[in-house]
């Protein structure tokens, strides 16, 4: 995770909304594969392609379109920080 919120300007209202969904996932999984499994299905629940919903993660955490399998990278920092990231980015 960069020190400092990438640049998140780039991301759809859709990327965006989907960011404020998976806080409350991110809250209370702590599973790992549990939590991609509910990243997938939010992402398909909302009707955003999951390459766009994974890239608004790596986006607002890595300034990138890709990275780890997201939900061993978010379960890797503290809570606390994931989510108010995951807030900073869905503005």
């Amino acid at each position: 995770m960069t020190e400092v919120i990438p640049e998140v300007s780039k991301l759809s209202g859709d990327q965006k909304g989907y960011l404020k969904e998976i806080i409350n996932l991110v809250e209370k999984e702590k599973d790992p594969e549990k939590l991609q499994f509910l990243l997938y299905n939010k992402a398909k629940e909302k009707g955003i392609k999951t390459k766009e919903a994974f890239a608004a993660i790596y986006t607002a955490f890595l300034g990138k379109d890709h990275g780890p399998k997201a939900a061993w990278f978010l379960l890797s920092y503290p809570k606390e920080s994931v989510v108010k990231r995951l807030m900073e980015a869905a503005k």
